[in-house]
């Protein structure tokens, strides 16, 4: 009987060791098949499968990656202006009251259009002294005629023909000089009689262009030093570029200039340096430089004054890039999806994280292109989409 329990005990203890082995083992291989699963899952979600039906639906593309020029890039400041000669700041050349004025800022006026009136008594004593001295030429003239034919017929002296002839040539200057002096009023002396003098004459533009300011006002008197409207003519429009003396050593002619307006960040016009100043400012110690639009069409786009932001490009490099649509950035990393394998019915891409440089009209600098060496095909278009799904 004791042998027999003895035997029992012995059997029920290994049945539980056996049991509790059991579970073990199966504990752990039931832990290793989760791992390798989360693994196998894990490596797969690295791998971005597309079918070439959506690949051609979302009109996705391949390129590769190329060595292109690289532009160095000096960042600068300036604004849009026009030369000189297409500027006007007009006043009155002789003071009077304003009589009529109906300009506003930004109104288009062709030259010789008028802008304002101006009234002033004295301008009828111009015109009186004209047609005074108009007449008086007539009667000098015929005096000197008539003293030159007496003096080759000798019945007069030297001495009278020159006291007519310069009485004649003296009012001839001054008839001449009060002529120029209407035309500044634009009152036409060939035009002027005794019955058409007036008080009010027009002030014109000299220029075509568009109205910047207005300063006059009916009825305030308009001195000829004051400036009463200015013009522009943006047919010409340039850019102006601030750059500091520290670079100037890396400006040259003819380089190319892309700028944009503060306003329109994602318009890039281009230019060209064509003049560089020979002075310096000596409190901001920069140089002006004068460029160009390559396309001076689209002079209509843009208005004299505006700030722009400007990269002057210098000499380039050859480096390795991608096109710009290739690179994703997600959580403040860049990535590519690189083709790993293709066949008649899918593309497989796998995310590669990119170091990238600079960025040039549209492809963008592969600072570790090394590690993409293995790999000759990108997803350029369409590569956001599938990153950030």
């Amino acid at each position: 009987m004791k042998a027999f329990m003895k035997n029992y005990i012995k059997s029920i203890i290994f049945a539980l060791i056996s049991g509790i082995s059991i579970l073990v083992f199966s504990g752990c291989d039931s832990k290793t098949s989760s791992e390798n699963q989360e693994i196998n899952e894990r490596t797969s979600s690295d791998n971005i499968s597309i079918s070439k039906q959506q690949f051609e639906a979302s009109k996705m593309q391949l390129t590769k990656l190329q060595s292109r020029d690289f532009s160095d890039r000096l960042a600068v400041n300036g604004k849009l202006d026009v030369p000189p000669e297409f500027k006007a700041a007009i006043s009155a050349y002789y003071g009077g009251y304003v009589k009529n004025i109906s300009i506003l800022p930004g109104q288009k006026i062709q030259k010789g259009g008028v802008l304002f009136t101006l009234e002033n008594p004295e301008f009828i004593i111009m015109q009186q002294a004209y047609l005074e001295s108009d007449g008086r030429l007539a009667f000098l003239k015929n005096d000197f005629e008539r003293q030159k034919s007496l003096l080759t017929d000798k019945v007069t002296s030297e001495k009278e023909y020159l006291q007519a002839e310069a009485n004649y040539m003296a009012e001839l200057a001054k008839r001449a000089s009060l002529k120029k002096q209407l035309a500044l009023i634009n009152i036409n002396a060939e035009q002027l009689t005794a019955d058409n003098m007036r008080s009010v004459v027009a002030v014109t533009s000299p220029i075509n262009g568009y109205i910047n300011k207005v300063k006059a006002e009916r009825g305030m008197y308009l001195a000829p030093k004051d400036v009463a409207v200015t013009v522009t003519n943006g047919d010409h429009i340039h850019i102006e570029l601030n750059v500091y003396e520290k670079d100037y050593s890396k400006l040259q002619i003819n380089q190319a200039i892309q700028f944009r307006l503060q306003n329109q960040p994602d318009t890039i016009y281009e230019a060209s340096i064509y003049l560089i100043s020979r002075s310096m400012e000596n409190d901001n110690r920069i140089v002006a430089v004068h460029g160009h639009l390559k396309d001076e069409r689209l002079a209509n786009e843009l208005i004299p004054g505006m700030y722009v932001e400007a990269e002057i490009l210098s000499k380039s490099n050859k480096k390795t890039c991608l096109a710009e649509a290739a690179v994703v950035n997600r959580e403040d990393k860049d990535y590519v999806l690189a083709l790993s394998n293709k066949n008649d019915s899918s593309y497989q891409f796998v995310p590669i994280a990119v170091k990238v440089g600079e960025t040039q009209n549209g492809f963008s600098t592969i600072l570790n292109d090394e590690e993409l060496s293995q790999y000759t095909q990108f997803l350029g278009n369409g590569a956001f989409n599938l990153i950030n799904e």
